[in-house]
């Protein structure tokens, strides 16, 4: 859900701010940015939502361990990309020719 929102989130933040989209096989034309700000208006609270425990009061075994898992998941990836990715990643081609 997370990298949803945050390719829908740049797509959006491109169109409103950024220069033009360059020319694709499929569009949605004029209705693509409505379709996009509308699907941030449904899956951000959603994702929200999904992290909340079931019932109250929260014990052990009725609470909700995605959010626990989501937490442990995104500091394994903070910590990893810290200490050995940003040394090794080789970031997407910037220019690429083409064929017109």
């Amino acid at each position: 859900m997370s990298s949803y929102i945050v390719t829908i989130g740049v797509l959006v933040h491109r169109r409103l701010f950024g220069p033009p989209l360059p020319p694709r096989r499929w569009s949605l034309g004029k209705f693509g940015l409505p379709i996009n700000i509308a699907a941030l208006c449904i899956t951000i609270p959603l994702w929200f939502f999904l992290l909340w425990p079931l019932a109250q009061p929260v014990t052990a075994s009725n609470m909700n361990w995605a959010s626990a898992m989501y937490g442990g998941v995104m500091l394994f990836a903070i910590f990893y990309y810290a200490i050995w990715g940003r040394h090794v990643y080789e970031g997407p081609v910037m220019l690429v020719k083409r064929d017109e």
